[in-house]
């Protein structure tokens, strides 16, 4: 006879139950603990560059120029606020040297020009993300939208 004989091998049944128990087990853990996940959301949004269309109006009355708010931070801590255009063709450079005053500073804008509605924050490359983050937060309850811009 040959050594490869054709009623010679063995059947055997594989025994998948241990397998299909681990699967089991590891899905309900991760069903389980996606619920206990909390996810935040942050409302930040991206300042675009460009001229906008302008709106339709009358032709009798010209379109008030745009109000923008812009914030700088810097590495030292230290921000700079600028207001520009509106009715008034404000242009304004305010330095700030902390995060306190830079809340006072921007809601005392804000009552003063109630017509602001948004902000745009950048930020000197340098600066970690975490520090734009906490402006952002700090400014929501102040001004509805701020968004992020780059330099």
């Amino acid at each position: 006879m040959s050594s490869v004989d054709s009623g010679s091998g063995q059947d055997f049944d594989l025994n998948i139950a241990p397998i299909i128990d681990c699967f089991t087990v590891l899905i309900t853990y991760l069903l389980v603990s996606a619920s206990f996940l909390s996810l935040s959301v942050l409302e930040a949004g991206v300042a675009a560059s460009g001229e906008m269309a302008p709106p339709v109006a009358e032709p009798a009355k010209p379109p008030e120029p745009p109000l923008t708010l812009e914030i700088f931070m810097k590495q030292s801590g230290e921000y700079n606020i600028k207001v520009t255009g509106g009715r008034q063709n404000l242009n304004w450079s305010i330095p700030i040297k902390n995060r306190v005053a830079l809340s006072a500073q921007i809601r005392g804008i804000v009552r003063r020009l109630p017509k602001l509605k948004e902000a745009n924050l950048s930020a000197e490359p340098t600066l970690h993300y975490n520090e734009m983050i906490k402006i952002i937060e700090d400014l929501k309850p102040i001004i509805p939208k701020v968004f992020i811009a780059g330099v």
